[in-house]
């Protein structure tokens, strides 16, 4: 996207941001979704504006306890006009200092890392491969944790490294089977460390942002507990009802990339 695209497309989010209802989360984190994106895409995954777009929740925690609703109306707009305000200010910084030819970080470079779509899955490989590629085919960089760098660190603290993204994909697989203790019967289940890998995505992206694909299978014991979150089939057509999805979150999604 070109500084003059970007400044058009940053205007229309501050008109967005200043119209975000009283209390709308998903509104809320919609638009600040936008704006992660194309901050990181201008400006870089360690840009201080994109710490003040992650830390501004349009909330004041020193009101917890015993505030008045006025109160958190008031803690609300003034999170709205800090986010305006931010905004203006990366449409001053892009007007001043426009990106040239030959500057040391291209674009593409910038777009490699913020492109990223972390892949939780069990032991089907396939699965995990054909997810991947459909990934890389939208133009996102598919995260799977095996396939990363050990460097001395636990599974725990590797998954916390490679685990900041913005949107997740978690793919339910028969792997394991179990049963409750008043049931005699085995069922098919996902493997544990999915389920908790699913829940970790749910808390830190927010349920709109995580897609659980899963395959069709007899017999398979399917979450009860994550109402909310979208659970797409592993069938025919899963390509274009997940792009959709991704798109809905925020990113730029062409879905006619799939069709190639």
């Amino acid at each position: 996207m070109k500084d003059d695209e970007l400044i058009i497309t940053l205007t229309g989010i501050i008109q967005n941001a200043n119209t975000i209802p009283f209390n709308d989360h998903l509104t809320k984190d919609k638009v600040q979704k936008r704006l992660k994106m194309l901050v990181r895409k201008r400006f870089g995954d360690n840009s201080y504006y994109l710490y003040d777009v992650i830390n501004n929740d349009f909330s004041d925690y020193s009101l917890i306890l015993g505030a008045t609703e006025d109160k958190y109306r008031n803690a609300w707009e003034a999170g709205k006009k800090k986010l305006v305000n931010l905004i203006e200010t990366m449409i001053e910084e892009i007007k001043t200092f426009p990106i040239v030819s030959g500057d040391t970080q291209s674009k593409s470079e910038v777009d490699k890392s913020y492109q990223k779509i972390f892949i939780v899955h069990g032991h089907d490989n396939e699965m995990v491969q054909t997810v991947a590629r459909f990934v890389s085919k939208l133009g996102f960089e598919p995260i799977i944790l095996r396939e990363q760098p050990n460097q001395g660190r636990t599974i725990i603290e590797k998954f916390e490294d490679f685990s900041d993204v913005d949107f997740a994909l978690v793919l339910l697989s028969p792997d394991d089977e179990g049963k409750s203790i008043e049931e005699e019967i085995l069922h098919k289940r996902p493997r544990q460390n999915v389920v908790f890998e699913l829940g970790f995505f749910i808390g830190r992206l927010g349920r709109q942002n995580v897609v659980v694909l899963h395959r069709e299978v007899d017999d398979f014991e399917m979450l009860s507990d994550f109402q909310g979150v979208l659970f797409e089939s592993y069938r025919e057509g899963w390509e274009f009802r997940v792009a959709k999805e991704i798109k809905a979150a925020g990113f730029e999604v062409d879905l006619n990339r799939l069709a190639k």
